[in-house]
């Protein structure tokens, strides 16, 4: 389905996003270079990248 559209979606730089913050534990500090901006008013994918940067910080933060 990726490869038949002829724009690109916004699910494959959230996975990336979330791959980089949960599998390789980046810090908040890092993940904040690869937040992009919301694609739409209320942008699910940008509030949950935002998510995971939080919790990144909090990590960061408690030593974790």
């Amino acid at each position: 389905m990726r490869n038949e559209n002829p724009f690109p979606l916004p699910t494959p730089p959230l996975e990336i996003f979330t791959a980089r913050a949960w599998i390789l534990g980046e810090p908040a500090t890092v993940l904040r270079t690869f937040l992009d901006l919301p694609w739409c008013r209320a942008d699910e994918f940008h509030i949950q990248k935002l998510a995971l940067l939080l919790h990144a910080a909090a990590s960061d933060r408690s030593g974790r």
